[in-house]
């Protein structure tokens, strides 16, 4: 009663100003935490932010999906499958940031958002697609392999005249309810067939009535990484030039934050202290970029294409970014100022790495982190709900429905067996996988020499029964076997161009090759022979077996394919299947005895 009747003597005026304080307070409070997200989140914030000067905006980030919208599996000790990633469960994740963010949530991708599974090369992409619209996608940046699927049908790029290799993209973007941005990317002079970007790359967006101003850059690298012929017609500007004009126009159109969606990343292997990149590679595009640029140029960096982690303050940019395949994602809260209409910079917080998951493993503190010891060693392992933002996430029943059919049909045809069971795992890493596959085509093709580059696979090969959908894994991308006539002398400067240009040196079969120590993240070829230890003839042909990609010129080969004359090259054109069907129905006929 006390209580009460003290209340009763407050005017009216003087509470409304204390309920506003409360709630202003409340807010700071809120946005003071950082983390994974640890706290409860005001299921009132936006009746709250009404009464504040302060506005919270949450943009949400993703990169490299490469078709995988459905999880990614682990059978457990016990029996239990442990899943991670899925585009089902991120959108349940979705769904909370949003209730916590009901004024002020974007989302956004970095780019290479198809290719590279069966679900989503089937149907060049539409069910990935079709998932982010329902998602709601607000834009997404351009990567090098959303080129890959060139014409509409079944062609990987132009093979007749009159096919648009850019028809297949087309029809993605015509179908998407989000641009696709790329202002670096344009029409040559040459080309009069319009690209499927928006015009000037740019977007914006309105929260809470704040401006939000978006652009999209792609990698230069894009023209040595996807297939020339799907990229005819297509010029790609400098990243600095198109990033400073960009950030310019959206600062005259009253943009109040600018975010930059980049399909060129970095690798930063800690993330305890956002502001502290001593540990970062800084070789990449996004480095090279920002530090090009005056601090502050943009504000958040949604980053991608190298499937690296990252999530530190840049240039006075917030960036994050991911290994990418669908299993995490990464968010920045940005609070601003309604009064002054500037971002509180000292309460800007970094999400990195946020796994996507509903279920993680007892002993777990959150799922996509190492199993507890007693699951690794065979223990039976028990699943409880993962929770995110301190609450259970619901899966996303009518997009798992949406993509069930598509997912029922690329696994019909992923359990197809090979008649093969591998006695140990083949790993990229070491050279296992490269070695097998590359000993399997110079066998097939008859050939002297194989080389492949290393970006070729993409998965492993896991010991046990050989099924297609493993090998579609390590061999996604729909690439023709290729037959190059190359003299010796010839053979080592294909193999310097591609040392010189990759991280990794190429991979080979009928060859030993020789390298120098590394410099600036690439090798230098030392000395080339032949298996048997005896020196390439100048000027004898050799049988080399190779992609498509790089008998087209990819991996910076275009000079040097020039100068072999075209008698002397066949892309594999006219060959009905892949390099990967092929070699899937080679290994077939070997009756169980391969590698």
């Amino acid at each position: 009663m006390k209580t009460s009747h003290s209340f009763a003597r407050i005017s009216r005026p003087a509470l409304a100003r204390l309920t506003a304080l409360v709630a202003t307070l409340a807010l700071s409070f809120t946005c003071a935490c950082s983390g994974s997200r640890g706290r409860a989140l005001s299921k009132n914030r936006g009746a709250l932010e009404q009464e504040s000067d302060l506005f919270h905006l949450a943009i949400v980030g993703t990169n490299d999906l490469h078709g995988r919208a459905e999880p990614v599996r682990q059978r457990l000790p016990g029996g239990h499958m442990l899943e991670l990633g899925g585009l089902a469960t991120f959108s349940g994740q979705l769904e909370l940031l949003r209730s916590a963010f009901p004024q002020g949530l974007l989302l956004f991708d970095a780019g290479d958002i198809f290719e590279g599974t069966l679900l989503s090369d089937r149907r060049e992409g539409l069910p990935i697609v079709d998932a982010y619209n329902l998602l709601g996608y607000d834009a997404a940046a351009v990567g090098n392999h959303d080129f890959s699927y060139g014409p509409v049908g079944p062609a990987a790029y132009p093979t007749r005249r009159g096919d648009d290799p850019l028809g297949a993209l087309k029809v993605l973007a015509k179908r998407a309810r989000f641009p696709f941005l790329a202002r670096n990317v344009r029409a040559s002079g040459e080309s009069k067939s319009p690209t499927p970007f928006d015009e000037d790359g740019m977007l914006m967006l309105e929260r809470g009535g704040f401006k939000i101003g978006v652009v999209g850059l792609t990698t230069q690298s894009t023209a040595s990484q996807a297939m020339a012929a799907n990229l005819d017609g297509l010029e790609i500007a400098p990243l600095k030039q198109a990033a400073l004009s960009a950030a310019r126009a959206l600062t005259r159109s009253g943009a109040h934050v600018k975010v930059l969606l980049l399909h060129g990343g970095a690798n930063c292997p800690k993330l305890e202290d956002p502001r502290n990149t001593d540990a970062c590679k800084r070789d990449g595009d996004l480095f090279r970029l920002l530090e090009a640029m005056p601090e502050g140029t943009f504000d958040v960096v949604i980053a991608g294409h190298t499937h690296h982690q990252v999530g530190h303050f840049i240039q006075g940019a917030a960036v994050i970014e991911t290994p990418g395949n669908g299993t995490h994602f990464g968010w920045v809260e940005l609070v601003l100022s309604r009064s002054s209409g500037t971002i509180q910079r000292e309460q800007t917080r970094i999400h990195a790495m946020q796994p996507i998951c509903d279920q993680k493993v007892v002993g777990q503190t959150k799922c996509g982190e190492r199993l507890p010891e007693s699951v690794r060693r065979g223990e039976p392992a028990q699943l409880e709900p993962a929770l995110f933002l301190e609450r259970v996430v619901r899966r996303d029943s009518e997009l798992a429905r949406q993509l069930a059919p598509h997912a029922a049909e690329a696994t019909r045809i992923s359990e197809r067996p090979l008649g093969v069971e591998l006695p140990r795992t083949l790993t990229r890493k070491g050279g296992a996988l490269g070695e097998a596959i590359a000993d399997a085509l110079l066998q097939m093709e008859s050939a002297d020499v194989v080389i492949l580059n290393p970006g070729t696979l993409r998965a492993d090969l896991k010991k046990g029964l050989l099924h297609y959908g493993e090998l579609y894994e390590a061999l996604p991308f729909d690439n023709k076997t290729a037959i190059l006539q190359l003299t010796g002398t010839e053979l080592t400067a294909m193999l310097s161009v591609l040392s010189n240009n990759g991280r990794r040196p190429p991979i080979t079969a009928g060859l030993t090759c020789t390298y120098g120590k590394r410099r600036h993240g690439r090798h230098s070829l030392e000395k080339v022979t032949l298996v048997s230890g005896e020196p390439l003839e100048p000027e004898l042909l050799y049988r080399v077996v190779t992609s498509d990609f790089l008998a087209r010129g990819g991996s910076g080969l275009a000079a040097f394919i020039a100068t072999v004359p075209t008698e002397r090259v066949d892309p594999g054109a006219t060959r009905d299947e892949t390099m990967r069907d092929e070699l899937a129905n080679w290994i077939l006929r070997q009756q169980g005895t391969w590698p």
